[in-house]
């Protein structure tokens, strides 16, 4: 159940209105009242101004703005769905192009920025690898000149300090 539809439901209630008061009036059927009452379908706005007029009950008309109510993903401004209960997510077809041109840069941003970061880890792990060899096990640069000691993994130990920690 909705809010709309426990709305109406309560609206019907307290003036003492049946289904066909609502429908007959409208040219609708029984099921659509049905329907609306079990919250399984939404009348369209028009529709929802007539049964507030029928059964005097404006709040059925500002419930429906509620629900219906929301804000565009593309440009902030408030919407307003006139059929069915969900707002709609874009104002209008500049705003849904503005917004798939967007995601499709970002889209594009993003696997440049994958590509990048996998082959900087392909090199990181080479450099790696290399330093590695490099050092037979020891785990320690001590190659002061070395071209990869700025992107070296391995701390720098020059071999003087070395030398005075052996004596």
């Amino acid at each position: 159940m909705t809010a709309f539809s426990t709305q109406l439901r309560q609206a019907m209630t307290r003036r003492g209105a049946s289904r066909a008061d609502i429908y007959r009036p409208l040219g609708a059927c029984s099921t659509s009242v049905k329907q609306w009452l079990e919250g399984t379908v939404y009348p369209d706005h028009g529709t929802v101004v007539a049964i507030a007029e029928i059964l005097s009950w404006p709040s059925l008309v500002e419930q429906s703005i509620r629900d219906r109510s929301g804000v565009c993903e593309g440009c902030g401004k408030p919407t307003l769905a006139t059929r069915g209960s969900k707002p709609p997510r874009y104002c209008g077809d500049r705003c849904i192009r503005r917004l798939t041109d967007r995601q499709r840069r970002d889209a594009k941003r993003l696997q440049v920025v994958g590509v990048v970061a996998r082959e900087r880890d392909r090199l990181r792990e080479a450099v790696a690898a290399f330093c590695s060899n490099c050092t037979l096990g020891e785990g320690i640069c001590r190659e002061e000149d070395c071209e990869l000691r700025p992107v070296s993994p391995l701390p720098f130990v020059p071999l003087s300090r070395v030398s005075r920690r052996a004596a």
